[in-house]
């Protein structure tokens, strides 16, 4: 594996970590704090490496998260 290829994922699982762990995340700061040029650049590695949005995807999470709490309280 190739040290650009280990940075790339480091920095995704540092995303996912971060959407997972906070429910309201401005993907614009998420960016700044993971080093990437900009919003799109942070959009574009996401979806090329997870097939889905970052947005998709903490959707999915709250979404998820959501229905484990219904499930658990009944």
């Amino acid at each position: 594996m190739t040290p650009k290829a280990f940075y790339r994922i480091i920095r995704f699982q540092s995303a996912l970590f971060t959407i997972n762990d906070s429910s309201h995340t401005r993907f614009s700061d998420l960016a700044y704090m993971l080093g990437f040029s900009d919003q799109p650049h942070l959009l574009r590695e996401f979806k090329s490496l997870l097939s889905t949005t970052p947005c998709q995807y903490q959707s999915h999470v709250s979404q998820d998260d959501y229905q484990r709490r219904i499930r658990n309280a009944s």
